[in-house]
């Protein structure tokens, strides 16, 4: 549970200095409130090698809490702003490196209270085999035992489904 009041709160991870430049982007599962609240995930990324202390450039995405079920949240790099709400003094302004990540954090918005869960938080490629978007690719295949009555029929249509999560699923409380 949380509430969040004056400049803000939030919760994250230190990473240290990791190299995330082989990936496309992060990734999470997250069940809001339905509070249309806007949440962000703030990203950490380099440091000034001249300044002592916290001077990591700051990134972030927004998104809004528009559902109380669970849904899949994919972010490409491309995605992420440099942060308006906050940069250290010394920060460097050279764009989202990825190769020395500092921190991760879900900062939780100003004015709202409850709880929310974020689970699998991941880095991800987006390397694709099949979209769909144009139809279905050269050397798709059906099979079945026709000779019993099996009948298919392949088509493309468009959906908004997201695959559930398990019973027994730890998650992160916040």
């Amino acid at each position: 549970d949380y509430t969040s009041a004056g400049w803000g709160a939030g919760t994250g991870r230190n990473l240290g200095g990791e190299d995330w430049s082989s990936y496309d982007g992060m990734a999470f599962w997250f069940q809001g409130l339905d509070s249309g609240a806007t949440f962000r995930v703030v990203l950490s990324d380099n440091l000034n090698p001249n300044l002592p202390g916290d001077t990591a450039e700051r990134f972030a995405y927004e998104f809004v809490d528009d559902s109380s079920g669970w849904r899949h949240i994919n972010i490409p790099w491309g995605a992420f702003f440099r942060d308006y709400a906050y940069q250290p003094p010394g920060a460097p302004d050279d764009g989202l490196t990825l190769t020395e990540m500092q921190a991760y954090a879900f900062a939780l918005p100003v004015g709202t209270a409850g709880a929310i869960y974020v689970d699998d938080v991941r880095l991800v490629s987006f390397d694709v085999v099949d979209n769909f978007e144009d139809g279905l690719p050269a050397g798709w295949f059906q099979y079945g035992d026709y000779g019993s009555g099996t009948a298919i029929s392949t088509t493309v249509i468009v959906t908004d489904t997201v695959p559930g999560l398990p019973d027994d699923n730890h998650v992160l409380e916040i």
